[in-house]
């Protein structure tokens, strides 16, 4: 028979992930001192912060013209992350 999800875990393993990110000690004497698997530490941590990223990915940007009253909510893609850069430069070559 399969276990149901335990609705506290969430909240307790994002609380437990919060305290280590304060803390000076590594993952492997976190997990040690607090009685639990480094996979379940990453397997809980990966979650959490792949949940944390889909939460941010969408953003509603209000967008109003300053002639008019109107007023439009348009849901927008939030990425945070840098442009990716070119991996070769594009070579000119003179053209006759």
């Amino acid at each position: 028979m399969a276990r149901l999800p335990d609705p506290n875990a969430h909240v307790r393993w994002s609380r437990l992930i919060q305290q280590h990110e304060q803390s000076d000690l590594t993952i492997a004497d976190f997990c040690s001192l607090h009685g639990f698997s480094t996979a379940s530490f990453y397997h809980w941590r990966r979650k959490i912060r792949s949940q944390a990223s889909a939460q941010r990915e969408f953003l509603a940007v209000e967008v109003s013209d300053p002639n008019t009253s109107n007023r439009n909510v348009i849901p927008s893609r939030l990425d945070s992350r840098p442009p990716p850069k070119a991996t070769r430069r594009a070579q000119h070559s003179p053209r006759a």
